[in-house]
């Protein structure tokens, strides 16, 4: 398959996603506006707890590094020290406290927006009260475990390119920015490419109910190998997309302040999510069109669980995908 058509297939995979959000389109956009609240919400709050115990262990700090405080301290009264180090444990708890509530939040719009996307895909208009069912008998476990290997995957990641990018850096002397710029660009375009994988795994883990993990990786990896490119371009387009806009709105911003820059974080919070919820919406698509080229049964949720279809490959989709 030549490039163009690889970028042919990827503007009707963009088509139909986008003609896909109307089905459910109410349901959809409680799901983004819920997931929105909540990541805004929960970027706020580390926001303001880490700017204020780090101000206050720098003012403890400083109060202890006077050279009149030292000298009239006695030995009985407390050391400053212990306080932050106390203030330092919270922090990190706070930390903690934020990263395992972004995971969940980010587990469960993964979830409805899979289970939306898929009933959307075969023309299903799900009512708030099927949605909720349907959410509830899935199975989170698998996700679940599919989200950890695919964080896992990507926390390596990142651990082996500062590791070999290191060294090259050390040495680089006058020429530091632009190798550092060309390697943070090249590794950030690698991962890219390796997360068409990761996502269409997440999917993969919803919609089989033997597939999670590993073998939810796997999966992945054999229904897509025949469209990496594809959801490589995608991944690319979303990313330029997400980025322009937040700098078209970090310029329209300005430097005005501590306020406009907890603005700015709200909205890369927000945008964030809503360019997550049409990744998973596209990536559904294309797991329903690499099953349906493979000819291989779809597994859809139903109220008493598992049903399965039957997808034939269309003479009038060879070569299009």
């Amino acid at each position: 398959m030549g490039i163009s058509q690889h970028f042919s297939a990827v503007s009707e995979i963009l088509e139909e996603s986008i003609k896909l959000l109307p089905r459910n389109g109410k349901l959809v956009a409680l799901i983004a506006l819920i997931s929105s609240l909540l990541y805004s919400s929960l970027f706020l709050l580390v926001n303001f707890s880490t700017n204020y115990f780090t101000s206050h262990m720098f003012l403890k700090f400083y109060s202890f590094s006077l050279p009149t405080t030292t000298a009239l301290n006695p030995s009985g009264i407390p050391n400053p020290f212990d306080s932050i180090t106390k203030d330092v444990g919270i922090l990190l708890l706070v930390n903690v406290f934020f990263l395992l509530a972004t995971f969940l939040v980010s587990l469960f719009f993964t979830i409805t927006t899979v289970i939306l996307s898929s009933a959307s895909c075969n023309n299903k208009i799900l009512s708030g009260r099927e949605m909720v069912l349907k959410v509830v008998k899935s199975s989170w476990i698998r996700p679940f475990i599919t989200s950890f290997y695919t964080t896992l995957t990507g926390v390596g990641y990142i651990f082996i390119v500062i590791s070999l990018s290191a060294p090259l850096l050390m040495f680089s002397g006058t020429f530091f920015v632009p190798i550092s710029v060309i390697l943070a660009v090249a590794a950030y375009a690698f991962y890219l490419f390796l997360n068409v994988d990761l996502i269409l795994a997440l999917v993969v883990s919803v919609m089989e109910e033997k597939n999670y993990g590993i073998l939810a990786l796997g999966k992945a990896g054999m229904l897509i190998k025949e469209k990496r490119l594809q959801g490589f371009i995608l991944n690319v387009f979303l990313a330029l997309m997400n980025l322009v806009l937040s700098f078209m709105f970090k310029t329209v911003l300005g430097k005005k302040g501590m306020a406009n820059q907890r603005v700015f974080l709200v909205f890369v919070s927000i945008f964030s999510c809503l360019v997550r919820i049409m990744l998973l919406v596209i990536y559904t698509v294309v797991y329903f069109r690499c099953k349906k080229d493979n000819g291989e049964e779809i597994e859809l949720q139903d109220s008493v669980g598992y049903e399965k279809l039957s997808v034939e490959p269309k003479l009038s989709d060879a070569g299009v995908v």
